[in-house]
């Protein structure tokens, strides 16, 4: 990380998607022998978070310069922050998103920004509204891009859920009287 860079980035009330922020996981298009990771996509409107987007492109123009690259010499997906418009996902539209990973536990707080939560708690989900703290770095080993490191994530609020999954099944399957019953 450049020295004259701010050690944070705080992204404020901005919408949680794909977390895997309790259990580490491994990006199945990552490099071999990569270590599994704490995860999260964040979703930054681009009404919204003109600050935060602002500020998130010219910490990417500063790393770049230490690079000695240009923007249009690496390719979208070696970039932390992408454009969502050009996503096929209806969630993503009018927003830029960044995806932030970590190998290490970091702080998972309550709405009063101090509680520790808990996997248990069930309140982080893709929807959410979130903060978090994130700081960019810039990577050439297997390529050269832009990373973020996951810093501290904060439950604000909740929102619509992006998955199309159940919540409620209770009805929703008939009980099943006779084991012979089940093939």
């Amino acid at each position: 990380m450049s020295t004259n860079l701010p050690n944070r980035i705080k992204l404020n009330d901005v919408r949680l998607s794909y977390p895997s922020l309790f259990r580490l996981t491994v990006n199945p298009k990552s490099p071999p022998g990569t270590k599994a990771k704490y995860e999260a996509t964040f979703i930054l409107d681009k009404d919204l978070h003109t600050k935060e987007i602002n500020n998130l492109n010219e910490q990417i123009d500063i790393l770049l310069k230490e690079m000695k690259v240009s923007r249009d010499k690496l390719q979208a997906n070696h970039f932390c922050l992408k454009d969502g418009d050009l996503s096929n996902k209806e969630e993503y539209k009018n927003s830029y998103i960044i995806k932030a990973r970590t190998e290490h536990k970091y702080p998972i707080v309550g709405k009063d920004g101090k509680t520790p939560v808990s996997e248990n708690d069930n309140i982080f989900y893709g929807g959410c509204y979130v903060s978090s703290y994130i700081s960019l770095y810039k990577y050439d080993q297997y390529s050269l891009g832009i990373g973020a490191n996951l810093n501290a994530i904060q439950f604000r609020k909740d929102g619509p859920t992006f998955n199309n999954t159940m919540q409620d099944i209770e009805g929703a399957f008939d009980p099943i009287e006779d084991e012979d019953s089940l093939f």
